[in-house]
């Protein structure tokens, strides 16, 4: 993690942390996790979660970055009073030079087990999510925004993102956030891994407010399709052939059984839309006058495909002229790349904006879907990756 990390011990406020327990099944073929409700409900305590910071930019150079806090909060989460939740806390403090002050969540390991023991069909991430940074976000080049992770055991592999960078807006009560598709070929029956909410808060240098972000009711949710049932049975054989005369031929047998019904599980066009609103990056990197957008193919697309097949440019707006060249491109089922958006000569105008609208158009088969997605800009230099 960039800049200077402080640890935190375990936020663990009813004493010990409970011991892990079989994920709740919440219908037929259906497993929730991390499988300890009181490490997705917070009711008592904290579940087990561990808190940690850290900052990055020029402020972080002189240890001058506002403090960022991770508390649990005993009561007024989705539950009322007497249900607690966690909070992440930008203090309040005098900024010589901008940077970026993060605060972490990340939760106990869980063995995931799929869908009740089966390979799920589907994966859904979600969460409850209220925040109080009006006062902070009316700062010069103020920026709050969250990511959710699913990282892979001791080694802290991400395995997925359901949230990528998702801006933070002022939000007095609890809103349900999601369902995000999370593609199950990502996970491995078995294994071990855990969630992490990281709440980014860049700034320039100011006098920064303190802003609040809190999150309650927060899982990740593996579900096995009912098999379809079976077709109507087939038409009855035709009469058999007359036998000698005085005697008459024998019934023929009964037809073969017809074709099963139709695979609730293909991908389809809801299913293109959704892992492209929600398994792809929310933000593009700007690196001279080249525009940088990561996509993914997902692993679904093998039913239909051996490729999934991109089209992607940049637009001034939606029904105006486009901002940058069509990049095409091909990627196998699960594949993924960066891909380069030549923007010409309006680079830098569309650099100063806030955020570069952009079209991506994929086809898998004879499937088509078509979205629109507002990306967050980030200056390649400023970060560690683009």
């Amino acid at each position: 993690m960039r800049g200077i990390i402080r640890r935190i011990a375990p936020a663990l406020i009813a004493g010990a942390g409970l011991a892990a327990v079989a994920a709740p099944a919440a219908g037929q073929g259906t497993s929730v996790y991390p499988t300890d409700n009181e490490a997705r409900t917070f009711s008592t305590s904290s579940g087990g979660w561990t808190a940690s910071s850290s900052t990055a930019g020029e402020c972080a150079q002189g240890l001058l970055c506002p403090e960022v806090t991770n508390t649990y909060q005993p009561s007024d989460g989705t539950g009322g009073a007497g249900d607690g939740f966690l909070r992440t806390t930008l203090g309040n403090s005098f900024v010589a030079a901008g940077g970026e002050s993060s605060g972490v969540w990340e939760s106990p390991a869980f063995t995931y087990q799929g869908a009740a023991g089966e390979v799920p069909d589907q994966i859904d991430f979600a969460l409850q999510r209220k925040a109080n940074v009006a006062p902070f976000l009316n700062g010069a080049g103020a920026q709050a925004d969250y990511t959710v992770e699913i990282i892979g055991g001791p080694s802290g592999t991400v395995v997925a993102t359901p949230v990528d960078h998702q801006p933070i807006g002022e939000t007095a009560t609890w809103i349900p956030v999601g369902p995000f598709a999370v593609d199950p070929s990502v996970l491995t029956v078995g294994q071990d891994y855990r969630l992490r909410i990281t709440s980014h808060f860049s700034f320039a240098a100011q006098v920064q407010t303190t802003a609040d972000v809190d999150y309650d009711d927060v899982s990740l949710t593996a579900v096995k399709a009912p098999e379809p049932p079976a077709g109507a049975p087939g038409a009855p054989g035709a009469p058999g052939t007359p036998g000698a005369p005085g005697t008459s031929g024998g019934q023929g047998g009964k037809g073969n059984n017809g074709k099963n019904g139709k695979n609730a599980s293909l991908l389809d066009v809801a299913f293109l839309n959704s892992f492209i609103k929600n398994n792809t990056r929310n933000w593009i990197g700007i690196r001279g006058n080249s525009g940088l957008v990561f996509v993914r193919c997902p692993g679904r697309a093998k039913q239909l495909s051996s490729l999934c097949r991109f089209e992607l440019a940049a637009l001034v707006k939606r029904s105006g002229p486009q901002a940058s060249r069509t990049a095409k491109l091909n990627l196998k089922p699960r594949g993924k790349r960066t891909v380069s958006l030549s923007l010409g000569k309006g680079a830098r105008k569309l650099a100063s904006h806030k955020t570069i609208l952009v079209r991506y158009v994929v086809k898998v088969g004879n499937v088509r879907a078509k979205v629109f997605k507002q990306l967050r800009v980030v200056r390649c230099e400023r970060v560690a990756s683009c």
